[in-house]
């Protein structure tokens, strides 16, 4: 194991030198036909660029068209914990945010227990195809994705302020980190225990930029994320559970009805809570299952989003556990048990995953092919969709034998 995962770290370290290599190199210029000068990195700049306005108290969410194309989506304490990288040059920055949106999910990985350690290379080889297009994008998802697996680590050590820690950043860099805290419910006394550290680290996190600009210039500016959020609700779908059903079924159903009933179907196997808190195996897969949740009902997710969907897909299907996978006797027939794919319907679901969710952005397929795959078919979103069903249907299944 310690070979493989020596070359898994060696692929990781090529794949970092290969993007920012490639996005430096690349010149600046129209990228986006809206007569700006970008860069191939260009979110990496919205994300420095935050820091600057925020110290010089202008609007975080405001356009800034002749610095950045599109607009500053993230909190401003997000903005201060960007600081360092904001502080550098661009030919140091950017290699080391590139690097921590590789190498952390990676190490974070490695952390979480309860899979077997022969299994987390060959999750770290699959994972890095998909890490790659979101870090091409110089987007967070990786890092989130990092985030949420230390967390998941924490928690099953019973580490619950670490775990406070840990899920809150993830809110304060998306909001819909907010969500993973229902896995808190899972562990006993967790709730109970992390309470007070909790409100602790929210405390902090909300407080960060307020030495520096103020209260008042905080409040301003949260309204104006809640407004640039709640206008992309009304104008947006990308890929998504949404853009599935509009692309498959030629249906527009109202967002909120989507995405309210498709919580109403993640919270269904808590209903047998008790069951749950019993059993180790059942508590990584829904965790897994909350990963590809807050992706697939994201109407605003993209490509480089679906790190995260991905990373929550593999701990489902790489788990070695008859809860998620099947019965003993499906399990012991299997001949890919290494990759701990046990079961016809999850080894489709992989399959899917890797042909169309993590290649079907890639130049393996021509320009044309890859548009269809990607945005017309919503074959990007299915597979984590498909995954996101079964695996729900498994543990409710579970659960109630």
């Amino acid at each position: 194991m310690g070979k493989t995962k020596n070359l898994v770290i060696v692929l990781y370290v090529l794949a970092i030198i290969f993007v920012v290599g490639r996005n430096l190199i690349l010149p600046w210029g129209d990228l986006f036909h809206t007569g700006g000068h970008y860069s191939h990195y260009n979110n990496y700049i919205i994300f420095k660029n935050s820091f600057w306005h925020l110290i010089h108290g202008e609007n975080l969410y405001a356009a800034y068209p002749l610095d950045q194309y599109d607009v500053f989506k993230y909190t401003p304490t997000f903005a201060v914990l960007f600081a360092p990288f904001s502080a550098v040059p661009d030919f140091l920055g950017y290699p080391l945010w590139t690097a921590l949106n590789l190498l952390f999910p990676l190490w974070a990985l490695f952390q979480i227990g309860g899979i077997s350690p022969k299994h987390k290379p060959w999750i770290g080889i699959v994972l890095l195809l998909e890490a790659i297009t979101s870090s091409l994008n110089s987007q967070s998802n990786g890092l989130l994705l990092g985030l949420f697996f230390m967390a998941l680590a924490s928690l099953e050590r019973q580490h619950y302020a670490k775990a406070m820690i840990w899920i809150w950043l993830t809110v304060f860099i998306k909001l819909f980190g907010l969500v993973f805290f229902v896995v808190l419910a899972l562990y006993p006394n967790a709730i109970r225990r992390s309470f007070i550290p909790g409100l602790v680290v929210l405390a902090a996190l909300v407080f960060l930029p307020i030495p520096i600009v103020g209260w008042q210039y905080i409040q301003l500016q949260y309204h104006n994320l809640f407004d640039l959020l709640a206008n992309d609700h009304a104008h947006f779908v990308k890929l998504s559970m949404m853009a599935w059903i509009k692309q498959w079924f030629h249906l527009v159903p109202e967002k909120n009805t989507v995405l309210f009933l498709g919580l109403f179907i993640q919270l269904l196997p808590l209903l047998f809570w008790r069951t749950m808190q019993t059993k180790k195996s059942m508590r990584m897969v829904y965790a897994g299952s909350w990963l590809l949740w807050m992706v697939v009902f994201n109407h605003m997710a993209e490509s480089a989003t679906y790190v995260i969907a991905v990373g929550g897909a593999l701990l489902v299907l790489f788990h070695p556990t008859p809860i998620a996978l099947g019965s003993s006797e499906e399990m012991s027939k299997s001949p890919i048990a290494l990759f701990g794919l046990r079961n016809k319907w999850y080894l489709l679901g992989f399959l899917m995953l890797m042909v169309f969710t993590i290649l079907g952005p890639t130049d393996i397929y021509p320009p044309g092919l890859r548009i269809w795959i990607v945005e017309t078919a919503q074959l990007k979103a299915f597979p984590c969709i498909y995954l996101w069903g079964l695996v729900l249907l498994k543990m409710l299944k579970t659960v109630r034998n």
